[in-house]
């Protein structure tokens, strides 16, 4: 995750930092769209079939 591109990033066990993020997500729709939008970009360039049949053909080369 990417704070502010992709998503909220907040410190572990921090439940008012929590639902402060989570209230910003909930009052600005751009940012929301913007980030879902983004998370989704990275996704679909993270965990396309061409990556993964190259990181399968980098895994066998590697073993051979």
């Amino acid at each position: 995750i990417e704070n502010e591109v992709n998503g909220l990033l907040v410190e572990s066990e921090n439940a008012v930092a929590l639902a402060g993020a989570i209230e910003t997500l909930v009052r600005d729709e751009n940012k929301r769209k913007k980030m879902g939008d983004a998370g989704l970009k990275r996704v679909h360039k993270t965990f396309s079939h061409a990556n993964g049949i190259r990181q399968l053909v980098t895994l066998f080369d590697q073993t051979a």
